[in-house]
């Protein structure tokens, strides 16, 4: 079969770029939990723990899918367009059940469907749709801009999200999501999304014909498999990698605590809940330089030394939360660096793994070590909230966190090791 470079006068894979920056900045719904909680305790008369339970939730859901939608992303049997349209639609229920719910158990249950939604249509289906439509010389690149748009939502939404919730309710708030996600993400999962380029007799986005390397790394069939990875060391290790990252969510969604706790007291206490949106666009707006930044330096450099610089940068977080945490410049520099926390999460890592194991099962292996980042992401949530009710104060967990960063580092190295200890071709002709 000869592949083509074009279909028509521009190439598929600019929709496929376009289609997965909307889905970015429509579906980002577990970064504004933090406007939520206050509303929701006090309209259902619950603790912040009992409110961020549905985090647990949302964790254990995204545990048990994350495997499944990287076999269905990758299952030539199954039409892309109909897994894409029930990942959007699992978003939008969530978003009803949230706006519509008068009990704990009506938000545990948008807390699943949240994360069938989630882990389907925006976390597995960017890297896989990258990884398949993008050639290596413009991969991180293009990844790094398609996730930027989350960053972009996360800049300007939550301040939105707060002033809906500030004049209309915190139900009003959840509406307005369930219209993004409408209005941006179904239209491209009903009409849009195709699995490979090679199913439209394309070739890879910005593939350079006269390039050995870029043609050899477009070729998906090469790899090894998902049995094998899994057997292997540097599986481990990566998953290790991701659940000490995947604390990091647990803060996130506390900031709105933070601001309440370290501005007590100070002239800056009653703005506390929009000093807590703040920083959240904050945080995005470091999302955004990050995820761009990180994607460049991946491209040029490689993984390994963009790894070390974002760990670094994100480490400074836990830094400035617990030595300049009691004024609103310190949360703001402190949500700053956080912000670098999430393009490692979300480009670094992935493109570690397909370093490391190849595209030939990489929606598999890459599901399943994502699976776990939910499970501790939302378990982090719950037990930060558990540890404010029980001690009444957050500096314990933010210690906690900055040692487990410091074992992140340890374990980043390991991985590195495996950089290119794989013989693809003979694996590949072995499985």
């Amino acid at each position: 079969m000869v592949l083509r470079l074009l279909h028509g006068n521009i190439h598929y894979g600019w929709f496929i770029f376009i289609a997965i920056c909307c889905n970015q900045f429509a579906c980002y719904q577990t970064a504004y939990n933090s406007l939520f909680v206050l509303p929701l305790a006090h309209a259902l008369g619950i603790s912040r723990s009992a409110v961020l339970l549905f985090m647990t939730f949302y964790a254990i859901t995204y545990f048990i899918a994350s495997p499944l939608w990287g076999s269905l992303l990758q299952n030539k049997n199954v039409s892309i367009r109909a897994v894409m349209t029930t990942g959007v639609s699992c978003v939008l229920i969530a978003c009803i059940l949230f706006a519509t719910a008068t009990t704990p158990w009506m938000l545990y249950a948008a807390g699943v469907f949240n994360a069938l939604g989630m882990t389907g249509t925006k976390i597995l289906a960017t890297t896989t749709f990258s990884s398949n439509w993008f050639a290596a010389n413009v991969r991180g690149k293009l990844m790094g801009i398609a996730v930027c748009f989350q960053g972009i939502a996360g800049i300007v939404m939550p301040i939105i999200i707060q002033l809906i919730i500030n004049n209309f309710g915190y139900r009003a708030g959840y509406l307005f999501l369930f219209m993004m996600a409408a209005v941006f993400m179904l239209p491209w999962a009903l009409f849009v999304y195709v699995r490979t380029p090679k199913e439209m007799g394309l070739r890879p986005l910005g593939l350079k014909t006269d390039n050995e390397a870029l043609l050899v790394d477009a070729d998906l069939d090469r790899g090894v498999s998902f049995k094998t990875a899994r057997r292997s060391v540097p599986f481990f290790v990566i998953i290790i990698i991701v659940l000490l990252l995947s604390t990091g969510g647990g803060y996130e969604s506390s900031f709105s605590g933070f601001a309440d706790e370290f501005l007590a007291g100070t002239r800056w206490m009653a703005d506390a809940a929009m000093i807590a949106a703040i920083m959240l666009s904050v945080d995005c707006v470091f999302d955004f330089l990050g995820n761009i930044t990180i994607g460049v330096v991946i491209d040029r450099f490689g993984t390994k030394p963009a790894l070390y610089i974002w760990l670094g940068l994100y480490s400074c977080f836990f830094i400035t939360m617990l030595f300049f945490g009691g004024s609103p410049l310190g949360l703001y520099v402190a949500a700053a660096f956080y912000g670098f926390n999430g393009s490692i999460m979300r480009n670094a890592i992935p493109l570690l793994i397909r370093d490391i194991f190849g595209p030939k099962d990489h929606s598999k292996i890459y599901g399943a070590i994502q699976s776990v980042k939910g499970l501790t992401n939302g378990i982090t949530t719950t037990m930060i909230a558990v540890f404010y009710d029980i001690g009444g104060s957050y500096y314990g967990t933010l210690v906690i966190g900055l040692g487990l960063l410091a074992l992140c580092f340890v374990f980043v190295a390991i991985a590195l090791r495996y950089l290119n200890r794989f013989h693809w071709r003979e694996n590949a002709s072995q499985q």
